[in-house]
């Protein structure tokens, strides 16, 4: 199955966000398009972040960069989470079917 991506102007569009803005991103190597020039559905989802974080709570480029480096360690630490979740489940269905 082929992952969705979009074009920078559909990313404009559907997001609202300004020329200037998206290249920005681009420059500071927070964003980059694929080399078709489309973008995938996690760019474009950390557009839609830096985009709320600047237009609501005027954050500057630095701390979008900040926030978007603690958002990916927080994803990180729930993924390694949930494998030992599942690992310990693994090891106590093993423990009860031994008894």
């Amino acid at each position: 199955m082929s992952e969705e991506r979009w074009t920078r102007a559909e990313v404009l569009h559907l997001l609202g966000v300004d020329e200037d803005f998206l290249a920005a991103l681009e420059r500071e190597d927070v964003v980059r398009p694929d080399p078709a020039g489309c973008y995938e559905r996690w760019s474009v989802e950390r557009v839609r972040v830096c985009w709320n974080l600047h237009r609501d709570l005027e954050v500057n480029l630095a701390g979008q960069d900040v926030i978007l480096y603690l958002l990916d360690r927080l994803a990180e630490q729930r993924r390694q989470f949930q494998e030992v979740l599942r690992w310990l489940q693994r090891e106590l269905e093993e423990a009860r079917a031994g008894e």
